[in-house]
């Protein structure tokens, strides 16, 4: 089931508004980065402590607030991060504050120009769903850029290019809840009679979540599905009283747990939840907790989504050139006929004269000497059509020849995307998909255009287990750790695992001072090599095991494709929790 994710509301936009003027009032901007094409992070220096911002304007996870979380940064910075480096480095921060009770977050910085004279600056945050943006502002309104550009084409309602005036984000024609007065609230119950309470704040007012919503009928009614018809004499005081708690910024920063996972937050007590609500020491730290491995997450899947387009698209084109080589080879199985053909008609050149369709003579080359019913050209004279035949032959022969080797590179080119594609599946990290990449980029599969990210040269990291015997197993992650497992990490004698004809990881037991591997731990690294494969479902997968020595890299193979003899097969079938037991954390 997919997880629903909560959106920023009202509340949860003033909370953070509050917050961050208590800690970065006053700070300089120190460093501007933008990790991701649609979010910002900010380094401010205050006076007791560095910290960083992250501004994201995604449609899933928009979201402002301080963050200990790093990502890795493109080798080239966007337009929109170097165009905030040069106007807010090292601006200071004024003050950041909320529009009008909606989703929108100003950020006011104290600027220079370049001839030092001071001046304004704004960068709005719009955390509306799909229609977040971060747009940066001169003092009088004016659209400098912003991440995402919208013109007339996406929406006719507003526009946000650079040099047009800014505009704020149509109104929802709801009323503000902190500018409400107690008999308003009376008034809006007593006219709507028979109504769920929850529905009836969410349809009125705006900047309330339905979490809101229905904290406030289960603090009036003690069951958030109360409806206006049998609510206690005191409920008018009650609403009164949460929303004055939001507008006095007495803020209660709340997860909502389902074991070890939160899955709502809130800058209210949710009382609803009882026991299941933790509390974070500060809201940053709840929305953190609560977005950053759901952005990782999301993200990590739009990105492997693309690649697998990329190779599934790549699969089916390879797979096709495999079923054309084929063919051709397939109707060159008759080309030692067109060769027969022409000598039977030089046999027969004193039989035939110019105009005739047909030969009929008797087939030398067949055991029973049939006759055979040669079609010719009337055009052409008995050498000319002997040729014609002869013509066919060479171009058959030459084709089938073309195509054997043509379906053999295709057949490996086919293995290896398969393989990407099996590790696309099980890469777990950003930096397990980002080196899956790098391979894609190094084999000509992607181009790095501006979204090439750097490169750190690192240790290949392997996956690691130790078998019930003691003996340590590497399990390669993608197609280049493959080809360190088997030709760097290895000695002669270590012994090398590949599922038969099956992509999936190359796997290799550390055989180390041991003149024997025991059948336990053999058996247990057959399972996890099975396991990180395309049969991992599967059972009795054959397993191929052999010496290292006995595996081989061909000249100009792509990562991860190698030779090997001398070797014995085993049937396993993958266990994922002896996996997950053996593996080296």
């Amino acid at each position: 089931m997919e997880d629903k994710i909560m959106a920023m509301d009202g509340i949860a936009v003033r909370c953070t508004a509050f917050e961050l003027n208590q800690i970065l009032k006053n700070a300089r901007v120190d460093k501007v980065y933008q990790p991701e094409l649609d979010e910002i992070v900010i380094g401010f220096r205050t006076d007791h402590d560095n910290v960083r911002l992250v501004l994201s304007a995604s449609a899933n996870h928009a979201r402002v607030h301080l963050t200990t979380q790093k990502k890795e940064n493109p080798m080239q910075a966007p337009l929109f991060c170097m165009l905030l480096r040069k106007h807010l480095t090292p601006a200071r921060l004024i003050r950041v504050t909320q529009q009008d009770f909606e989703r929108i977050l100003v950020f006011e910085f104290a600027c220079t120009t370049e001839l030092g004279d001071p001046v304004k600056k704004y960068l709005i945050a719009e955390l509306m769903g799909r229609h977040s943006n971060l747009i940066f502002t001169e003092e009088n309104g004016r659209i400098i850029d912003s991440v995402k550009h919208i013109d007339v084409n996406v929406s006719s309602v507003r526009q946000i290019l650079p040099g047009l005036e800014y505009k704020g984000a149509p109104s929802q024609n709801k009323k503000n809840p902190l500018l409400t007065e107690e008999s308003e609230i009376a008034q809006l119950i007593q006219e709507n009679p028979d109504q769920k309470l929850e529905k009836l704040l969410l349809q009125t007012y705006t900047g309330l979540s339905p979490l809101a919503c229905r904290e406030i009928a289960y603090r009036v009614a003690g069951d958030w599905d109360a409806d206006t018809s049998r609510l206690p004499h005191d409920t008018v005081s009650k609403i009164v009283s949460f929303f004055a708690d939001i507008r006095d910024n007495r803020f209660v920063p709340s997860l909502v747990m389902e074991g070890e996972k939160s899955i709502e937050f809130s800058a209210f007590n949710p009382t609803q939840y009882g026991e299941k609500v933790i509390y974070p020491e500060s809201f940053s730290l709840t929305l953190e907790r609560y977005f950053t491995n759901r952005d990782v997450d999301s993200r990590q899947h739009q990105r492997a989504a693309a690649m697998d387009k990329v190779i599934s698209n790549l699969i089916e084109r390879t797979a096709k050139k495999c079923n054309i080589y084929r063919q051709t080879i397939k109707d060159a199985e008759k080309k030692e006929l067109q060769k027969q053909y022409g000598d039977l008609i030089m046999a027969n050149l004193y039989r035939i004269q110019t105009g005739d369709t047909a030969l009929v003579t008797q087939n030398f080359y067949s055991e029973t000497g049939e006759e055979v019913t040669i079609t010719l050209d009337p055009q052409k004279g008995a050498a000319q059509n002997a040729q014609r035949y002869y013509t066919r032959y060479t171009k058959q022969k030459t084709a089938e020849k073309m195509a054997k080797e043509q379906l053999q590179s295709a057949i490996e080119e086919l293995e290896y995307l398969e393989s990407v594609k099996q590790f696309l599946e099980t890469a777990k990290t950003p930096s397990e998909l980002s080196d899956i990449r790098d391979e894609l980029h190094a084999q000509g599969y992607l181009s790095h255009g501006s979204k090439g990210k750097k490169k750190k040269s690192q240790k290949v990291q392997p996956r690691v287990f130790v078998s019930s015997d003691g003996f340590t197993i590497y399990v390669g992650k993608n197609n280049i750790q493959n080809d360190a497992i088997t030709f760097q990490l290895s000695r002669s004698c270590d012994i090398w695992l590949h599922t038969k004809n099956i992509p999936g990881s190359h796997t290799l037991i550390v055989r180390g001072g041991a003149e024997e591997i025991p059948d336990r731990t053999l058996e247990e690294a057959a399972m996890l090599c099975a396991y990180h494969s395309k049969a991992k479902n599967g059972v009795k997968v054959p397993v191929d095991y052999t010496e290292c020595k006995f595996v081989k890299k061909i000249s100009g193979a792509k990562p991860g494709m190698v030779i090997y003899d001398n070797f014995s097969t085993a049937y396993v079938t993958p266990d994922p929790k002896l996996a997950e037991q053996l593996e080296q954390k």
